[in-house]
């Protein structure tokens, strides 16, 4: 009556190589995704990956990332009556992003350039997403 049955043990893995291990294939799933074509982290696509372009339809569209000249172009805006509107440094060009003007004139900003565009262009501004304060709400209901 004394069977005795076999203990199957696991196999040990150094704690070293395990922490590599998943490392490796996390990083592996990341950069083959990219690789492939699958994976962007850019913005510069929609979620069918095609190229956002600017259509000069809807000022939404405009990102950060755009250069002004496109912006300029696409919206039918003259690239001075930009740099005159928000005071803009005099050597700004048409192939700087709109990004790296952040805080360089007055009151500029992707957002208010949005709201500028579709003003000159005689269509409804995007809506703006307001920011929580510092703190949250401190107000009772």
């Amino acid at each position: 009556m004394g069977t005795t049955t076999k203990r199957r043990l696991a196999p040990k893995v150094n704690h070293y190589v395990y922490g590599v291990m998943a490392v490796v294939i996390f990083m592996g799933v990341i950069l083959g995704a990219q690789a492939l074509g699958v994976w962007t982290t850019s913005g510069k696509v929609d979620t069918s990956g095609k190229a956002v372009e600017l259509t000069g339809k809807d000022p939404a569209e405009i990102k950060g990332w755009m250069l002004l000249g496109d912006i300029a172009t696409a919206y039918n805006v003259p690239l001075a009556d930009i740099v005159a509107a928000f005071k803009l440094p005099s050597d700004t060009t048409a192939s700087t992003a709109v990004k790296d003007l952040e805080g360089k004139g007055e009151n500029f900003s992707t957002t208010t350039l949005k709201v500028w565009v579709a003003q000159k262009i005689g269509v409804a501004a995007p809506p703006t997403v307001s920011t929580p304060k510092a703190g949250g709400d401190k107000t009772k209901p």
